[in-house]
């Protein structure tokens, strides 16, 4: 692998060149005329000069800004390379306007205008690493995001380009995208609400087809575009266990784990990582949030549904539920040589509605050998990744350990309900405040009287202890997640971390324990002991050193200072 960082010579691939800037994170870049650069890792990304495309968006040639900048991410153990592609185009390039660009930025301007030709485009990338990277990083190490053994250029210490042409299956998927695509602008045109909804086995490209159908249709001037999460399992912007409705308002080119938000605005908690847990209560949350889109969509908007991988026996009946409730104008099914294979009368009923499209799609995974396609983290693993993102913006350094010593709010009990999915089993009142302390949780919401809540009571019946709220089908709208670092008995206090907005959480009432949805153990393995405040006793679990005893007063004193109330 060779490298460029720190060096300040130019570099060259066989698609295009590499220029040093004079702000050591960045790297200007001139992509020939058709050709494209295929990227491992983590960079922002703008185009000074020429057309460009990336996973279905576009970019527009511009001036330096930083607000220009675009976060790309795609780590080398998490699927293909991404691919920036300079795409034809009829504008000529002006050279008074490129140079002045140029060169504000570099000091290479008269070779890289020298080299241009029409339809190249010159970029401008960025790295400067996101926490929830550099976090991931420290996990992982570099492998993460970029090959050790591939032919490649080093950029960065998680950024790469490769020398050599990745395989893929662009081609036949590219076409089966543009039948999609085409349909739903048809419908745009005439200022049509569409919905397409994405079907298919597990690890077969249904979240990476629903970006590239989100980013093709975004651009100025043109209707919304909203995304329904409807995999529990592995969300697009939040941690696991919830649905979720929200507008794209950017070009979707990251992992999920880098793309998290923190504070969720149209999102139902459903407690568990599969639709299996409860079929009919995730539809009935589904549903809600489809009611919720056409309240507030515009004419032309776009909805683009996402479903989990579960395509056979009870879960071809939950996606059957789906289609009949959403009842989408085209559905794209991905279909593999093995399966399984979604095909259930929810499928059968869209073929014969008038209007509706049905796209099924042939996948095939491009042929390579074991070691070039190291894509073997498991969904757990994926989840925790999911969670890493949301939590690491609060460490204070780029080490999962630091998030103990990041300042938690204070929460009083008599604010709070606790929710505990059924699948947690029967947890007695003396052991709930156990069972929450040191929990990841979500951030809740209900309305007690509008929201029918039953099976509302006080722990231990005493009014001074949480609420609790007890049944399978509760309505939580969730705005985000939280860690809860310790819990304090004397003064009745719930200290929480949590990165959603402080405007925000005065609304959260209910603390919702989920099952499979937990902080990852490295959060606690990685921290260095330390007395840690806010605690009662101490705990000889894996976890003691993120909640040790109080020895010393002196240290719940100082600690004082650093908690925030809500």
């Amino acid at each position: 692998m060779r490298s460029v960082a720190g060096e300040q010579s130019s570099k060259e691939t066989p698609s295009g060149r590499f220029f040093p800037c004079h702000r050591p994170d960045l790297s200007l870049a001139v992509l020939k005329r058709d050709q494209r650069f295929q990227f491992f890792g983590a960079f922002d990304l703008q185009v000074l000069c020429g057309s460009v495309k990336v996973r279905g968006y576009k970019f527009e040639a511009a001036a330096y800004n930083e607000k220009k900048f675009v976060p790309i991410c795609a780590p080398y153990l998490l699927g293909p390379p991404v691919t920036v592609s300079s795409t034809p185009s009829e504008n000529h390039f002006n050279f008074g306007r490129l140079k002045w660009r140029i060169q504000e930025l570099s000091a290479e301007t008269s070779i890289i205008l020298d080299m241009i030709r029409d339809g190249d485009a010159v970029l401008l990338l960025k790295f400067l690493v996101p926490k929830a990277a550099l976090c991931a990083r420290n996990l992982y190490d570099t492998v993460l995001f970029v090959p050790s053994t591939s032919a490649s250029l080093t950029l960065d210490s998680v950024c790469c380009v490769l020398l050599n042409e990745w395989p893929s299956s662009s081609s036949s998927t590219n076409k089966s995208l543009a039948a999609v695509l085409s349909h739903l602008q048809k419908k745009r045109s005439k200022d049509i609400t569409s919905v397409v909804m994405i079907t298919g086995g597990k690890g077969t490209g249904k979240s990476t087809s629903a970006r590239y159908i989100a980013n093709s249709l975004l651009g100025e001037g043109n209707a919304p575009v909203y995304f329904l999460d409807a995999d529990v399992g592995q969300s697009e912007v939040n941690p696991p266990g919830c649905v979720s409705l929200f507008r794209v308002e950017s070009p979707m080119l990251g992992v999920p784990f880098c793309n998290q938000r923190r504070t969720l605005t149209h999102s139902f908690f459903f407690g568990d990582v599969s639709p299996s847990a409860g079929i009919e209560h995730c539809s009935r949350l589904v549903t809600k949030l489809y009611e919720r889109f056409k309240s507030e969509a515009f004419p032309g908007s776009v909805l683009i549904v996402n479903t989990p991988g579960w395509v056979e026996g009870d879960g071809a009946k939950f996606l059957d539920r789906l289609i009949s409730v959403i009842s989408p104008d085209c559905l794209f099914n991905i279909i593999t040589k093995d399966g399984p294979n979604y095909r259930g009368e929810g499928m059968e009923m869209l073929e014969e509605t008038e209007g509706a499209v049905v796209i099924n799609h042939f996948f095939n995974l491009p042929a390579t050998s074991a070691t070039s396609v190291p894509f073997t983290l498991t969904p757990a693993a994926i989840r925790n990744l999911l969670i890493l993102g949301y939590m690491a913006p609060l460490c204070p350094t780029p080490s999962l350990g630091s998030l103990g010593d990041a300042a938690p709010y204070a929460v009083p009990f008599g604010r709070i309900a606790v929710n505990l999915n059924p699948g947690l089993g029967s947890v007695p009142d003396t052991h709930l405040l156990a069972v929450l302390n040191c929990a990841f949780v979500a951030l809740c919401s209900v309305r007690w009287e509008e929201d029918h809540i039953k099976g509302r009571r006080h722990v231990l019946n005493d009014e001074d202890m949480p609420g609790i709220i007890e049944g399978e089908d509760v309505v939580l709208r969730c705005v985000g997640f939280g860690f809860i670092r310790a819990i304090d008995l004397n003064e009745r206090l719930f200290y929480v971390l949590t990165p959603v907005a402080e405007e925000v959480l005065p609304e959260v009432n209910v603390f919702a324990k989920g099952v499979n949805i937990d902080l990852p153990s490295v959060f606690f393995t990685q921290r260095i002991s330390a007395e840690a405040p806010y605690v009662l006793a101490d705990n000889k679990g894996p976890a003691s050193d993120m909640y040790s005893e109080l020895a010393l007063i002196s240290c719940h004193k100082r600690a004082q200072s650093n908690r925030r109330r809500i």
